[in-house]
């Protein structure tokens, strides 16, 4: 936990985007212990069997989570001069990450 939270800045937030059809955690949350939390619960609920890829989206740090060939979700991070994370945007709409894949090919 304490390795998760050293990379986060004090004003992290985070953001949800499930689309119309798919209900997530949590839309929005800010602070490095809610924030912090939310994405142990995810990665422990949800993410512990997926393949994790780097990759860079719109000019920015991303990580994509796999399930075999299908993208599931990717997490865009917004870094401030200190490398500290300051945003994430996580998108978990299938209809997005399916454009998404278009443009990482």
């Amino acid at each position: 936990m304490e390795k998760l939270e050293s990379l986060l800045a004090n004003e992290i937030a985070f953001f949800a985007d499930g689309g119309p059809n798919l209900n997530v955690v949590a839309k929005t949350l800010s602070g490095i212990q809610p924030v912090s939390d939310l994405l142990l619960y995810i990665y422990d609920k949800y993410q512990t069997n997926f393949f994790v890829v780097s990759a860079e989206v719109n000019h920015q740090s991303a990580v994509l989570f796999y399930s075999g060939q299908r993208l599931i979700s990717c997490q865009v991070f917004e870094l401030l001069d200190d490398g500290k994370i300051s945003r994430i945007n996580t998108i978990v709409d299938p209809e997005k990450l399916k454009d998404l894949e278009k443009t990482l090919s």
